[in-house]
């Protein structure tokens, strides 16, 4: 599934007209109405989607019913890369995962991972020694995808 991004899991129905609620590894999902998803059995339309507490509630076309979604619970789904939309200033982890980092210049690692449950999301950078990054504009001031870079200014001792 190198072309698609994980959006989250489906973990139980609701009521009997085939609704399913849907646990989103984002709080800024892109799952919308009309979007085909797909999951390990399965390629879905999403007829209808409303919130529901922290996740969503979603109802696909031609399952109509608790019979016709019951194989869906526990399922991940996905959606194709070119159907995410991004705002500008806005990435995948995945896409951030590997870039090297350089503070002024200097290369000091590689994105290894994103730590996301913080008020900011920090970037974990791998080199010489382990370094944590918020994601923030007063220490990430460019960010190239295309390239696998990212400039940063460090504060000093970091």
């Amino acid at each position: 599934m190198k072309n698609r991004v994980a959006l989250g899991k489906i973990v139980k129905s609701v009521g009997l007209r085939g609704d399913v609620k849907i646990q989103t590894y984002s709080s800024d999902s892109s799952l919308r109405e009309g979007l085909r998803i797909y999951c390990a059995i399965d390629e879905l339309l999403v007829e209808k989607l409303r919130p529901h507490k922290n996740m969503l509630v979603a109802r696909f076309a031609g399952r109509d019913s608790i019979e016709d979604t019951k194989d869906l619970i526990g399922l991940e789904i996905y959606m194709d890369r070119e159907d995410v939309e991004l705002e500008d200033g806005e990435y995948l982890v995945r896409d951030l995962i590997g870039c090297e980092v350089f503070d002024r210049g200097v290369s000091v690692g590689h994105i290894e991972d994103i730590i996301q449950n913080t008020f900011q999301d920090i970037y974990v950078v791998e080199g010489k020694r382990s370094i944590l990054i918020p994601a923030v504009d007063a220490f990430v001031k460019e960010i190239d995808i295309e390239a696998l870079r990212i400039d940063v200014e460090l504060i000093e001792g970091m």
